[in-house]
């Protein structure tokens, strides 16, 4: 398995990668990356997107689209209160209210 990482901004990449040991980088530079035809994603790729929250739905779907042409697996990781915060604009949302949410607690 091929687990990569990516957040909105360059803080974020930078702390997902530093907690989880996930090599990240931004989403843009992911988006970029895969245009450019270069780190395909493939069956072997787990995604995981920190923040997803905040994402917008139409890089949402690009992200969504790229992990389901290479059949690889998406992990979309979120804060419940960002989301709150978010409301329904969040498509992150608009997915938990369809297939339900899987929480993980923080180690001490």
């Amino acid at each position: 398995m091929t687990v990569v990482g990516i957040a909105l901004s360059p803080i974020a990449a930078e702390s997902l990668q530093a907690a989880s040991g996930i090599k990240s980088q931004t989403l843009a530079l992911q988006e970029q990356a895969w245009e450019e035809g270069r780190n395909p994603a493939t069956p072997n790729h787990v995604v995981v997107v920190d923040g997803a929250e905040m994402i917008g739905l139409k890089q949402l779907e690009r992200v969504v689209a790229v992990a389901d042409k290479a059949r690889g697996k998406l992990v979309l990781v979120g804060h419940p209160q960002q989301l709150e915060a978010m409301g329904s604009s969040s498509p992150l949302q608009n997915v938990l209210n369809r297939i339900g949410l899987i929480a993980a607690a923080r180690a001490p």
